[in-house]
């Protein structure tokens, strides 16, 4: 890459990262409208009911809007920061860089958000080797410094999220344990506010951040609580204690004490936020949940950006990570004028949740915890109930991410589907009639049957069944043991790549190989014919 080409690439990338934030200026300036349009219902003007409801639905949309918009702007940041990192050394040394940033048409904020980003920008999946107090004090010197602390003023006649008599009563907790437990309910309160399917999970004692790349070890890190859809969590029993006063803040509102870990370290990117309890907000507990969105960010499959909130008995930090490195810091007390708005603010709606969610609306399906039964490369499985009558079925989900093909992927497997299920309805998963729709973030099909994991089957059940497929003409595609289930003791293929192609016989024999190969590795030498 020569210096010109790098500088007219970074100069393309700066184009499109201010053009975004023109976008995002303007969404936000309608918000405002729409914000100033609500608040002059009953400061003496008296909006229609079909007025408020309008603008309501609106600002929503326009916040989504604004979240989508500000994503971009990560990635085209992430993306000018791979400009930088593969430039040749000598090319763009960092005094370089900062003359060349500061003779471009990017707003000073801008600059110092990428500038921060590249110095934060180095990560590793093993643990700090300093303290967490040492790494707190040091990240919280740099977020100071580049003015990514941000204290909430505060709003007057608007709601906190506790009371000043509920303040008193968080106050006299004696242990982090009694801290999280008072706050789950009131947590779960502001979260549920809206019709949101949100839930709080207690996850103190239960390991469920990937912090090895090891099978031995791999989850050592548990934070107190997150927030997430139930269909993305598995539940755990409650854990035992001999603490009397924290048994009688749980037998207060049972229903409001969730435990649960994540299903899976692959949908870390669908949290809501995690969240971290400690008596008094230190450079420890900030340091300690460094550790956390290092991890969560760390990995092909991880999120760009995640949200921890790092809570005392008085106030709560929400702290934002990019790449596993803070990118801003906003701060409020627990009795503060609008504290409950302004935690909302970052509950942000996940695109997979979305999907779930309108899937089971489209479809009347019910999906609850302990559900997940697994992902493939574009989609994710999730156990299900049809509301009217309980039967099981499983409903398969896809989101698009800018220009991807995940919809029109998850179609053709519905149509493949249905096609091999007419030929060979004892060797293929079925799926419903009518049982694939579009959404405005993705797509979901259901299967007629709940499949339960290949190792239940016998190696050469497999390879019949695959037979079965050839001898009809249907090809699978893809004929790995991922690929097939356990339906009533038979096997039932399914995510089908292809049915029926041309030269029919020669694929047969690659597939049928594929498949002996993949059972070989699978089951230390067996050979199934």
């Amino acid at each position: 890459m020569t210096t010109t080409t790098t500088v007219s690439e970074l100069n393309q990338a700066i184009d499109e990262i201010i053009m975004v934030k023109e976008d995002i200026q303007k969404v936000q300036n309608e918000i405002d409208a729409v914000e100033e349009k609500l608040q002059q219902d009953g400061d003496g003007v008296v909006l229609e009911k079909d007025d408020r409801n309008y603008y309501t639905e609106e600002k929503k949309y326009l916040r989504d809007k604004n979240g989508q918009l500000q994503t971009k702007e990560i990635l085209l940041q992430h993306k000018m920061l791979q400009l930088i990192q593969d430039s040749p050394p000598g090319v763009l040394s960092s005094s370089k860089l900062t003359t060349f940033l500061r003779e471009t048409r990017l707003d000073e904020s801008m600059m110092d958000d990428i500038l921060f980003a590249i110095q934060q920008s180095e990560l590793a999946p093993a643990p700090p080797k300093v303290s967490p107090s040492e790494l707190g004090k040091s990240e919280k010197h740099g977020v100071i410094q580049y003015r990514r602390f941000q204290v909430f003023g505060g709003k007057k006649d608007q709601p906190s999220i506790l009371s000043d008599v509920q303040a008193k009563e968080l106050a006299s907790m004696r242990t982090d344990h009694q801290i999280v437990a008072y706050m789950m309910p009131h947590l779960q309160d502001v979260v549920s506010e809206g019709g949101q399917n949100y839930v709080v999970y207690n996850s103190e004692e239960y390991k469920w951040i990937q912090t090895r790349l090891a099978r031995s070890e791999m989850y050592n890190e548990k934070p107190d609580l997150f927030i997430s859809h139930p269909a993305l969590v598995n539940k755990r029993v409650p854990f035992r204690h001999d603490d009397p006063e924290l048994e009688t803040m749980r037998q207060a509102s049972p229903d409001q004490y969730q435990y649960g870990v994540l299903a899976s370290w692959k949908l870390r990117s669908s949290l809501i936020m995690t969240c971290d309890a400690t008596h008094c907000i230190s450079d420890a507990a900030f340091g300690e949940i460094m550790n956390y969105g290092r991890h969560l960010c760390f990995g092909e499959d991880a999120p760009h950006r995640t949200s921890i909130l790092l809570f005392d008995k008085r106030d709560f930090w929400i702290v934002e990570f990019v790449k596993g490195a803070v990118a801003r810091v906003d701060c409020s007390s627990w009795t503060m004028g609008g504290s409950r708005a302004f935690l909302k603010e970052f509950l942000s709606e996940d695109s997979l949740v979305m999907v779930i969610n309108e899937a089971c609306e489209r479809f009347q399906l019910s999906v609850t915890s302990d559900s997940f039964l697994g992902s493939g490369t574009f989609g994710y499985v999730f156990r299900a109930q049809y509301r009217s009558s309980g039967r099981e079925v499983a409903l398969k989900v896809t989101c698009e991410i800018w220009e991807g093909t995940n919809i029109p992927r998850l179609q053709m497997e519905y149509t493949r589907m249905q096609r091999a299920y007419r030929v060979c309805p004892g060797e293929v998963m079925g799926v419903e009639e009518d049982g694939f729709a579009v959404f405005e973030r993705g797509a979901a099909m259901v299967l007629s049957e709940v499949g339960e994991h290949f190792s239940r089957l016998s190696p050469q059940s497999i390879m019949d069944s695959l037979k079965v497929l050839h001898q009809n003409r249907i090809l699978h595609g893809d004929a790995r043991l991922e690929n097939v289930v356990w339906v009533r003791g038979m096997p039932r293929w399914i995510d089908f790549a292809e049915v029926y192609l041309e030269e029919f016989h020669k694929h047969q024999i690659v597939e049928r190989e594929y498949l002996q190969e993949c059972i070989r590795k699978r089951y230390g030498g067996y050979l199934a014919m």
